[in-house]
């Protein structure tokens, strides 16, 4: 069947040649056999560089970015950057009763969208690493699970996510004071059935595996996320629609959340509107902008009233940055920019105030300890 596999692919790239346009380098499927990525020179070896014939010897593809060749997940991405700075899709393709990739956890928050077959997932409830960076990802490039001896090194390959340069040495050792024989429990386990969606946190162990019955097909949304997970502003509409499109299998994804007894696995909370600005765009054009915070102003509040107004503003900060980027993509005027730079001397404002205190409270407590020592 390998064999058949290649030559009909040969045959039609001597028939239609100039047809054939190969991606660049980081957008050519990476193929895993028994969870570990294949070289190149394997897969020419072995495959004659055809997905197709390794995914009938039982092997998994992987596609990174695979917004760049499909409408349907370029469309859905450009819905989901309404509410996220960057996202983009990498695709599974697993064989029966198998998995792609180890155990492991993430940089970024991920939305898992079922499309067909069957796929059994585990989330453990243990965080190693807290909103991890690259070199930080636990299960990738060298770095263990702590509590899954059997995870001790994984490819280098990031399994089929893209990272930057990594620091596994400072990252293990930051884990050493977690026993590597410890057991985590199972915060999450369940099957994911077409149309169903998982959000995975940042920084969440994880692990899946294709039933006995099919094979599957799934979709990896990942979300850039900041130093606090976000949970999705899905639209339960427009991921109804797309599924449709990639599924060969009409799908209603309302009555699978009514109905399914997997509702664990749906999480669509809107805790990201606080990103978004409450004020249309027509009122802000016309409504007028209050003034900065003056440092004469903050020297008369509290400890804890200052720390509540620096909430208030960060929150602003990051709502103003969100919108302003948004406005960006999509070629629109920011209404009042004007605003961004009074949240930031309001921000100063508290810092120098805060300041003042520090260096008050220093020079007291010098002055004091000066004193002591003279009386001895």
């Amino acid at each position: 069947t390998i064999a058949n596999a290649n030559a009909n692919a040969n045959a039609n790239a001597n028939a239609n040649p100039s047809n054939i346009i190969p991606p660049p380098p980081e957008l050519q499927p990476l193929i895993f056999r028994n969870q570990t990525p294949l070289q190149p020179h394997q897969i020419q070896t072995d495959y004659s560089s055809n997905p197709f014939a390794s995914y009938i010897d039982g092997c998994s593809i992987v596609q990174n970015h695979a917004d760049c060749f499909s409408t349907t997940f370029k469309n859905l991405c450009r819905d989901l950057q309404q509410s996220f700075p960057h996202v983009y899709i990498n695709t599974y393709l697993t064989p029966t009763n198998s998995s792609a990739v180890k155990a492991h956890a993430d940089d970024r928050d991920v939305f898992v969208i079922q499309i067909q077959g069957c796929k059994r997932w585990k989330v453990y409830k243990d965080v190693p690493v807290p909103y991890p960076y690259a070199h930080e990802q636990v299960g990738k490039n060298g770095v263990p699970v702590p509590f899954l001896s059997s995870c001790t090194s994984t490819d280098s390959k990031n399994n089929g996510h893209s990272s930057g340069n990594t620091d596994t040495k400072s990252t293990t050792q930051k884990l050493s004071s977690l026993s590597s024989s410890s057991s985590s429990s199972t915060l999450i386990e369940t099957t994911l059935h077409p149309g169903d969606i998982l959000y995975m946190p940042r920084g969440y162990v994880h692990e899946a595996c294709t039933m006995i019955s099919a094979s599957d097909l799934l979709s990896s949304s990942t979300a850039s996320s900041t130093t606090t997970t976000s949970s999705s502003s899905l639209s339960t509409v427009s991921t109804k629609s797309y599924i449709r499109n990639i599924s060969s299998t009409p799908i209603t994804l309302e009555d699978q959340i009514k109905s399914s007894p997997h509702k664990t696995t749906i999480s669509l909370a809107s805790r990201l509107e606080q990103f978004r600005d409450p004020v249309s765009r027509e009122k802000r054009f016309a409504e007028p902008v209050g003034r900065s915070w003056s440092v004469k102003e903050l020297r008369r509040k509290s400890y804890d009233d200052l720390q509540k107004l620096w909430y208030v503003l960060y929150k602003e900060r990051n709502m103003l940055m969100t919108e302003s980027e948004i406005a960006r993509r999509y070629g629109q005027y920011f209404p009042q920019p004007e605003r961004k730079e009074k949240v930031k001397k309001s921000m100063g404002a508290i810092k120098q105030v805060l300041g003042e205190r520090k260096r008050e409270k220093i020079t007291y407590h010098r002055a004091k300890m000066e004193l002591e020592t003279k009386d001895d």
